[in-house]
């Protein structure tokens, strides 16, 4: 193993990687900001596409921790259409994205900060 000072280098990559405030998807390690309420129940995505791979699942009436939003794939359900995704913690300690179609509140279910 080789050795940074008497640090491996292993623990030096880690903590790096720590200080830098970032998890294994690249994304920012923050408190979540904001909570999200789920009218309905939905597929939590790994991107803001209906394609993209499912990582969890909301449930109606359930609270979410979420970060931000962007703008994404329109999607058109239950009535509605909406293009913007919210980043949302999961309880596995990753992160994904919803469609705000499936939150309460407005578009971005009331998540007012743009990834």
């Amino acid at each position: 193993m080789k050795v940074i000072g008497k640090i491996p280098r292993a623990i030096a990559m880690i903590a790096a990687t720590v200080c830098l405030g970032l998890v294994s998807t690249g994304t920012p390690a923050l408190a979540a900001p904001y909570t999200v309420w789920a009218w309905h129940d939905a597929n939590v995505r790994s991107n803001t596409s209906t394609s993209a791979s499912i990582v969890g699942k909301i449930y109606a009436s359930n609270g979410y921790p979420a970060q931000c939003y962007v703008i994404g794939q329109t999607v058109k359900d239950l009535g509605y259409t909406n293009k913007y995704w919210v980043l949302i913690d999961l309880k596995n300690g990753g992160h994904g994205w919803v469609s705000g179609i499936y939150l309460q509140g407005d578009q971005m279910g009331n998540v007012n900060t743009e990834c």
